[in-house]
């Protein structure tokens, strides 16, 4: 693989990096932290993706994007021109080498806002900016991979990247649902990201020296996820008592009830849903909310989720407080520490969490909902140990190959589809759905047009839709597509029509384990394909992928140590295991 280096006179490149040829056999710039995601792109010199004649190509990854080449002098009276529509007043600032750069650099690879902003700010404020461009990401300004290449164009010294960079990496890491990191593993992850390696007291010393991330023992957290999370389990300990006085009520609710935070918990089939609906019976003022849509709607009809009761939206969570004598949140196994502090300091009246601590967290790095149900003083957590519901569901295991795993999806989906049973193919990762659901396209409902859904696919609504205050359909919720209406997609969700833009809905042949925890089905396909790492596999995920059907779960697995693991916990469990080796 060709690598640069430098800048070339009359022409800008970055300072290091891995290049990627296309299938348009353009060559492709990508920084290592994202190699992994990289998506083709072209545009013009301010940033917009179509092509136009006589630009340069563009490469671009997720939210960032950098010429490949271009002519410095050809942009800058582009620059120039620009500085004067967005009023930049301090035109002397471009006499001074690393500011034009840095605006040069922002103005091809299109943050236009952000040069917005910049234009409004003093002189001095620039200028520190330049000579330290990491701030930029740390402050909130610019995305890392756009700063880190700006960074490498501009020569900043390498020591300026090892803070920001341990930050984006932990930011990551939670996004993709790990809570912290070891810090010895983040350390390793940074280095490797060195020319001139470090030493890991130094690098502790120096993620010590900031405010966005804090070491505890050996694990690094960010520092807001940290002081949620202690703040929390602070207020179900220390301020959690017997003192409420409700009438009205079930018995079996009546003794957890008295705390004002409680928790009521059990395996699948026991009851907990249909007991916290008797509180719709009582005279108290009752709502009734969960972690999910869909798990709203089952619970109650007039049922919200967690977040919209908060208010949650795109800047933060509402400030006024929320009168209720209960508040019911199911599905608690779901919550995160954000949506839990928010719930515990503006929701007034008794709490109760219903859910499975053995289900699957949203956060691998911490289980909320244990943690949770750990802090709660004795008596204010109540366990239902009885399943009433009829456990049917029988298990078939499978190791096949890739091509024959398959195929064997295939072939099971038809025959199910066929029969018009209620069915579902569950698997852990993104990806691996995303595929199954393709080809499962194509096999049910052909080529035909070039439209992204089909008459008739199985699609799954992203968001939470309310018109007039009326929920109409959840997140997670399973539709067909009906038709085409202009731009939309018709799509039947029970029996209401809803017309949905292409970014609003997916396919669902297949789904993630994850998003199927809290659904039932008949009939299960688990798929769990080859390099599954062994620590992701977990026997919470296992529990939620073999409890979803209520008749039979087909297992299909390719690797010998996944069908171990999937014996050895059917094996605790005591449940019905035909053992099918192809």
């Amino acid at each position: 693989m060709p690598t640069i280096t430098g800048i070339i006179i009359n022409q800008i490149t970055t300072k290091s990096g891995t290049w990627v040829q296309l299938k348009s056999r353009t060559w492709v710039y990508i920084p290592d932290v994202i190699s992994d995601s990289l998506l083709g792109a072209k545009g013009n010199f301010c940033g917009e993706r179509k092509q136009r004649k006589g630009c340069k190509p563009f490469i671009y990854a997720r939210e960032y994007s950098i010429p490949e080449y271009f002519d410095i002098q050809k942009v800058i009276p582009k620059l120039v021109q620009y500085l004067e529509k967005i009023n930049f007043k301090n035109k002397s600032l471009l006499k001074i080498q690393i500011i034009l750069n840095f605006l040069v650099y922002l103005f091809v690879i299109g943050k236009l806002t952000l040069m917005k902003k910049i234009a409004k700010w003093k002189s001095e404020k620039i200028l520190h900016y330049c000579k330290y461009p990491y701030e930029f990401y740390l402050n909130g300004h610019l995305d890392y991979p756009s700063t880190d290449v700006i960074a490498q164009a501009l020569m900043i010294d390498e020591k300026q990247k090892i803070y920001p960079l341990a930050f984006f990496l932990l930011e990551h890491a939670y996004k993709n649902g790990k809570e912290n990191i070891k810090v010895e593993e983040l350390y390793s992850a940074v280095n490797k990201r060195l020319r001139e390696k470090i030493s890991l007291d130094e690098f502790i010393k120096i993620i010590s020296s900031g405010r966005k991330m804090v070491l505890v023992d050996d694990k690094v957290f960010l520092n807001r996820v940290y002081y949620l999370k202690q703040k929390c389990l602070e207020i179900v300990s220390k301020k959690n008592s017997p003192s409420l006085s409700l009438s009205g009520l079930p018995e079996q609710l009546s003794g957890i009830l008295s705390w004002k935070y409680s928790v009521l918990t059990g395996t699948a089939g026991t009851g907990k849903t249909t007991l916290v609906r008797q509180l719709k019976d009582s005279k108290l003022k009752v709502i009734f909310t969960a972690t999910t849509g869909k798990a709203a709607k089952r619970i109650d009809e007039s049922a919200t989720t967690i977040h919209d009761l908060l208010g949650f939206g795109p800047k933060g969570f509402r400030k006024d407080r929320i009168n209720a004598d209960v508040v019911v949140i199911d599905e608690a196994s779901m919550l995160t520490w954000q949506i839990l502090y928010h719930a515990l300091t503006k929701i007034d009246g008794h709490i109760i969490f219903v859910g499975d601590p053995e289900q699957t967290s949203p956060v691998q790095g911490s289980a909320v909902f244990q943690e949770l149900i750990n802090a709660m003083p004795e008596g204010s957590v109540k366990k239902l140990n009885v399943v009433y519901r009829t456990q049917r569901n029988e298990r078939v295991l499978m190791k096949l190959n890739k091509y024959s795993a398959i195929q064997k999806i295939v072939s099971l989906s038809s025959y199910m589809e066929r029969k018009n049973y209620n069915w579902q193919i569950i698997t852990p990762l993104k990806r691996t759905a995303y595929d199954i659901n393709l080809r499962l396209q194509h096999k049910f409902r052909g080529n035909g047009d070039d439209s992204i859904f089909k008459v008739g696919d199985r699609v799954m609504f992203l968001k939470n839709l309310r018109v007039d205050g009326e929920f109409i359909v959840s997140n997670g919720q399973v539709g067909t597509v009906a038709g085409r209406d202009d731009g939309y997609y018709v799509v039947k969700f029970g029996d209401k029509l809803v017309n949905c833009l292409p970014e609003e809905i997916d396919l669902s042949y297949a789904i993630t384990i994850h998003k199927a925890t809290g659904s039932e089905y008949d009939y299960v396909i688990c798929y769990i394909p080859y390099g599954v790492n062994g620590e992701f596999l977990t026997d919470d995920l296992i529990k939620v992928a073999l409890t979803r059907s209520k008749v039979r779960t087909y297992v299909i697995c390719e690797d010998v140590n996944t069908l171990q693991k999937l014996k050895n916990y059917l094996s605790l469990e005591k449940k019905l295991c035909h053992d099918i080796v192809f």
